[in-house]
This record gives C-alpha cells, structure tokens and sequence, in this order.
C-alpha cells in the first residue's frame, strides 16, 4: 500500500521560495531517501538559496541521530542568513 500518496504535495512545492533547508537520515526507513531528492528539485527556492543534506549515519530523525552534525550544519545554514 502506498499511502505516501494522501501526502504528496509535490504539485505546489513550487511556491516555496523562501531559504530552505532540506535535511535527510539516508538511512531513513519511513521516507525514502529518493523523496529528499525530489523534493529539492521541486520547491522553488533559488538554486543558491536552497540546501539538500543527506545525513550518512541517520535515520527518519536526523536531528536525533547525528545531534552535533544536525546542530553545526544547521546554524551554519541560518548564519547565511542572519
């Protein structure tokens, strides 16, 4: 059953434009890692504005599992924007 479907938004991630930053577990069980990839492309930030982090050590909570890794690449990606 794929029920990710109920979910899918991917036809108005085009209106995202504002600074993003995407980060991932690649080792996410729940949501494949695939789906971080294509949700980069979708959303239509600026390509300079815009960050796709893949977590190697990570699972479906990568702000958990690689807390340090997590924090530093996220105040590194706020502090371009301070």
């Amino acid at each position: 059953i794929d029920f990710w479907h109920e979910f899918d938004c991917s036809d108005t991630m085009h209106a995202i434009e504002c600074p993003t930053l995407i980060v991932w577990g690649q080792h996410d069980g729940i949501l494949p890692v695939r789906l971080a990839y294509e949700a980069y492309d979708l959303i239509g930030t600026a390509d300079n504005d815009k960050q796709l982090l893949i977590l190697p050590n990570s699972g479906h909570a990568p702000q958990n599992d690689d807390v340090n890794l997590f924090y530093d690449e996220f105040i590194s990606f706020i502090e371009r924007y301070k």
